[in-house]
C-alpha cells in the first residue's frame, strides 16, 4: 500500500467527501442524497476510492480516512 500521507493527494475533492461520508457510516443512497448525485455516481466514486487507496472494502477505506484525519 502507498504511504497514507499522500491520501489526500490521491483522491479528488469529491472522493474525499464520499470517503468522509463512508467513515461516518452513510450508505450509498444517503451519500447520494447528501451530495445531490445519483447512487450510481456514488458507487463509481466508491470503486475509485477503493482502487486509489488500494483497499478491498468500504470499512478499510473508512478506517484509513479516520486514522489519517485524526492524526492531522
Amino acid at each position: 500500500m502507498h504511504q497514507e500521507e499522500d491520501y489526500l493527494e490521491r483522491l479528488t475533492d469529491r472522493e474525499r467527501e464520499v470517503c468522509a461520508a463512508i467513515a461516518e457510516g452513510f450508505t450509498n443512497r444517503e451519500i447520494a442524497d447528501l451530495l445531490f448525485v445519483s447512487p450510481d455516481t456514488v458507487k463509481s466514486h466508491v470503486a475509485s476510492i477503493l482502487g486509489k487507496l488500494e483497499v478491498n472494502s468500504r470499512g478499510e477505506a473508512a478506517r484509513m480516512h479516520r486514522r489519517i484525519t485524526l492524526n492531522r
